[in-house]
């Protein structure tokens, strides 16, 4: 523990300070060791990255070491500790920004409640809003659902509504603070997994106190996902549905981003290859959060560039081909780590940008040398 500059001290061990305080700690999964395999792709998309990979990385990635770790994430079988992860009741705090910084009634602030930048992250949001002049005050027992791009659906999905799996599905005792500027899908996943209308409270800016929270930890933070709990969000989301996995799978599902940001904008010149193979167009932010549940419980393959529609895999019978599509400047590692988790096939291919805000073309000839290899080695298992 240390003082910040205001006068505030830094928990950065709940289970420790809980033990001093007696809060009502609950492990819910000891230290895990998860594994991540390599994604695949085409030949020569290895042999242009190997060549050219510090030119390519230099405009997104802002050191050698941040575009090192990216590259090993995405090529190589690694083995890796998450912490344990837990539950806390903490009483009498108050819930800071759309982050969600928990802070004592001792002037505590507890860095393990936000899920982007660690202590320095919880020490500038407490910076952002001194002095605390909480507007709102909930009596019982608060779970925070805010955090990092909680706006987002595929951080909303993965780094946000596990916290949920934590607590046991028939617990009605607890309310839930989300953000005020929500979405329908927010509502959709909410009542889902039980919450109803009335247990949704709106965070009222710039904080709040409460009674209790119980402080819900996955995982430590953004993109470090712990597969038991994505699992066990997964199921109870697709029980809520009313689905269960095709026995056969067989829709080859595109997921287009020409009406959200990053599209990929040469979808008519790729129109053929996609009619070719079978593939159905889907345009993730017209379907309801139950209907994309369900149509991905049907996915023999899903395709798309980089974004929240695939994150979807989530809800794909094990076995599914995941093929996703990066900008060659710009490129993520998060959905083959998941893929795994579930047992998918993810390869990736890589675009060339067309834009200022990494639009991207994908050249048709390359996508049905991507869509051809996948396809090839799985017949061949």
């Amino acid at each position: 523990m240390r003082q910040t500059q205001a006068g505030f001290q830094i928990v950065t061990d709940v289970r420790a300070a809980a033990a001093a305080r007696r809060w009502r700690y609950t492990t819910c999964q000891p230290p895990t060791l998860q594994q991540s395999r390599a994604s695949k792709c085409l030949p020569e998309d290895m042999t242009e990255l190997l060549a050219n990979s510090a030119h390519y990385m230099q405009s997104y990635y802002r050191t050698p070491e941040q575009a090192a770790r990216a590259y090993a994430h995405l090529y190589a079988h690694r083995q890796y500790t998450l912490d344990e992860t837990f539950t806390c009741e903490i009483s009498d705090v108050k819930l800071v920004g759309q982050l969600g910084l928990i802070v004592t009634s001792a002037n505590e602030i507890i860095a393990q409640s936000i899920n982007q930048g660690g202590v320095k992250g919880a020490e500038l949001t407490l910076l952002q809003h001194l002095p605390l002049r909480p507007t709102t005050h909930y009596s019982g027992t608060i779970v925070s659902l805010l955090g990092f791009a909680t706006d987002n659906y595929s951080h909303w999905l993965l780094d946000t509504l596990p916290r949920l799996s934590l607590l046991p599905e028939d617990d009605t005792t607890f309310q839930v603070v989300v953000r005020a500027d929500r979405s329908a899908f927010h509502d959709e996943s909410l009542h889902l997994l039980g919450i109803s209308a009335e247990r949704v409270h709106s965070m009222a800016l710039p904080s709040v106190s409460a009674e209790r929270i119980l402080l819900c930890c996955p995982g430590p933070k953004i993109v470090r996902h712990n597969a038991v709990h994505l699992h066990a969000l997964r199921n109870r989301l697709m029980r809520a549905v009313g689905v269960e996995h095709a026995q056969q799978p067989s829709r080859r599902i595109y997921i287009s981003r020409a009406k959200a940001s990053r599209p990929l904008v040469n979808e008519s010149e790729i129109g053929p290859v996609l009619r070719n193979y079978g593939f159905e167009t889907v345009y993730c932010e017209e379907l309801t959060f139950a209907d994309q549940i369900r149509l991905f419980a049907e996915a023999e393959i899903i395709l798309g560039a980089h974004g929240a529609g695939v994150c979807n895999l989530l809800f794909a019978k094990p076995g599914a081909l995941v093929l996703e599509i990066f900008n060659r400047h710009r490129w993520e590692r998060v959905f083959n780590r998941i893929a795994g988790f579930f047992g998918h096939t993810h390869w990736h291919t890589f675009g060339e940008t067309r834009g200022t805000h990494w639009e991207t073309a994908i050249a048709p000839d390359k996508l049905d040398r991507l869509i051809a290899h996948a396809l090839f080695e799985r017949s061949a298992q």
